[in-house]
């Protein structure tokens, strides 16, 4: 007999460890993926002096949301 937890955790594409830890989802058995979201997180810097903007950073972030079965 199983017992079902459900999860939803966010991973940073950008982050190799994050990556392995989302892999060990995918390749797990007893996990199932429900749902997956990819949203685009993007930060700008800019100068204090001229108000403009210096750099822009974009990163990845998948939403995951999947059941993992236990054995009870």
């Amino acid at each position: 007999m199983y017992r079902t937890v459900r999860k939803t955790q966010k991973f940073n594409t950008d982050n190799s460890r994050d990556l392995a830890e989302y892999d060990q989802i995918l390749n797990n058995p007893l996990c199932t993926v429900i749902s997956e979201r990819r949203e685009k997180l993007s930060q700008m810097e800019y100068n204090e002096e001229t108000g403009k903007p210096v750099s822009r950073d974009e990163h990845v972030i998948l939403v995951v949301t999947w059941e993992e079965k236990t054995l009870v």
